[in-house]
């Protein structure tokens, strides 16, 4: 026969019918429990008030915090999140505590914990964590310095699909343009560019991608018809590398943003009436942690660099020769013709000597190439260099590469690679350290090899500033 298991409810159930029979004295049954005579009447109190279920264990609570929340500050938070459901505790706290301070407002772990209990917080995906970029792009100091631009995800709508264009300043992160496109072509984008130059001015940088329409992956020196545009006006380019979003990691934090508040589908006027919603929201309401939980509104100041109504064309030094390029691409040097691509059709490029036999082609501060004086035949043998000097050179200014003896400085005289001595006709071809870093098939007559855009080092006409990207070349 098993043991009999006796649990508290069970003695104090009994120890209640022991009273009801009322066979002896009071305090004696509660000595023979083993309890005071306050604790038996508590008992009986809550069997007489309960019934069999008040006789089970209450939770140890306090009846009273008095640190508790109030419910007046919890309904505020809980509003506002419901209001703001992309909005965080510290958000959440800043935009409470300038337009509402008479609430006594809790720390933002507290607030925290109460959307957690009102079941408003989801739990976040696990991300992988990359280490930092070894590129080095120039970090935005002040309102204009940095423009960032980029086309969001595509998504569908009623009919058709929607490219959202962005651009945003980098500093402030002031939302300029939030613009429902449907296509991410050059002649959708660019009139809303324009707009925004004339409203907020020019920027001193504009970083963007490789994609289109911000570059183009088999044009010299990436140059679509869209940058091409913003090195006319006076705007340096920065491209982040291939592959590396983080680089340009303020615009895609914005774009996450961006999608929570994307609904369902609707027409392209609908969607462009929730992007207007949302930029007004970001830049006057929303409180942002990069700049101290303020908003972009506050921060923002246009450019002193207006629009030009006339778009002038490049000037160069005196100590380069300009030439035209003609509708079909291509530019007369030297007796031949060197194809530079449809993209700079009608512009001017810019001829300088680097060294005997060796010029160096530039549109504007881009560098393009260069052109090497060769035979009537030329054939071009790579020589690629070790990983060090690899490095060594992309870490030197172009006068610098040349004397270090590497591949830039090495046709000397009229002299070919092997040694013999040639007649002279032009070559265009990518400098030594781009080509190592760049495409790999071998470079014929006339050929070129993408390079990315590089700040020229020589003290010009044109805006100068750091290269795009320390990194030579797009990497394969």
């Amino acid at each position: 026969m098993p043991w009999l298991e006796a649990s508290p409810e069970m003695e104090r159930m009994k120890f209640i019918t022991w009273v009801a029979e009322e066979e002896e004295n009071f305090s004696e049954l509660c000595r023979r429990f083993g309890i005071s005579r306050q604790t038996g009447y508590v008992w009986k109190q809550r069997f007489e008030e309960g019934g069999a279920a008040a006789l089970a264990d209450r939770p140890p609570c306090a009846k009273r915090h008095p640190n508790l929340t109030p419910v007046d500050v919890e309904d505020a938070v809980v509003n506002l999140r419901k209001l703001h459901p992309t909005w965080g505790p510290k958000k959440l706290r800043a935009w409470l505590a300038e337009r509402r301070p008479e609430l006594a407002l809790p720390a933002p772990s507290t607030m925290g914990d109460i959307l957690t209990r009102r079941g408003l917080t989801a739990p976040r995906k696990r991300r992988l964590r990359v280490p930092p970029s070894p590129t080095e792009l120039q970090e935005a100091t002040c309102a204009n310095a940095v423009w960032t631009t980029d086309h969001k995800g595509h998504f569908p709508l009623s009919s058709g699909r929607c490219h959202p264009l962005t651009l945003m300043d980098s500093w402030s992160r002031y939302f300029l343009k939030c613009e429902a496109l449907l296509s991410t072509s050059e002649e959708a984008a660019r009139p809303h560019y324009e707009a925004a130059f004339r409203e907020f001015g020019l920027p001193a940088r504009i970083r963007t991608d490789n994609g289109v329409p911000f570059a183009h992956a088999h044009a010299l020196g990436q140059l679509s018809r869209l940058s091409v545009w913003w090195v006319k006006l006076g705007i340096e380019l920065e491209r982040v590398d291939p592959g590396c979003p983080q680089q340009n990691g303020k615009h895609e934090r914005m774009h996450r943003t961006l999608k929570d508040v994307i609904d369902g589908p609707c027409d392209l006027a609908e969607q462009q009436r929730r992007f207007d919603v949302f930029r007004a929201e970001w830049n006057h309401e929303r409180p942002h942690e990069g700049i101290g939980l303020r908003c972009p509104g506050r921060l923002y100041e246009t450019s002193w660099r207006p629009y030009p109504e006339v778009l002038c064309p490049l000037e160069y030094p005196s100590t380069m020769q300009v030439r035209t390029v003609a509708p079909s691409g291509s530019v007369k040097w030297c007796g031949h013709y060197l194809s530079v691509g449809k993209t700079l059709a009608g512009e001017r490029v810019g001829f300088e000597e680097f060294d005997e036999n060796l010029w160096i082609v530039r549109f504007g501060p881009v560098v393009l190439g260069e052109v090497e004086l060769r035979d009537a035949a030329p054939r071009f043998r790579r020589r690629p260099c070790s990983a060090r000097r690899q490095r060594r050179l992309r870490c030197l200014p172009t006068p610098a590469r040349a004397a270090s003896g590497g591949e830039l400085g090495r046709v000397r005289d009229g002299a070919s690679v092997d040694g013999r001595r040639r007649r002279t006709a032009p070559l265009l071809r990518c400098s030594a350290a781009l080509r190592s870093a760049g495409t790999r098939d071998q470079l014929g007559w006339g050929a070129v090899s993408a390079t990315r855009p590089e700040v020229a080092p020589h003290q010009g006409p044109f805006p100068v500033g750091p290269c795009a990207a320390s990194v030579d070349g797009p990497r394969r």
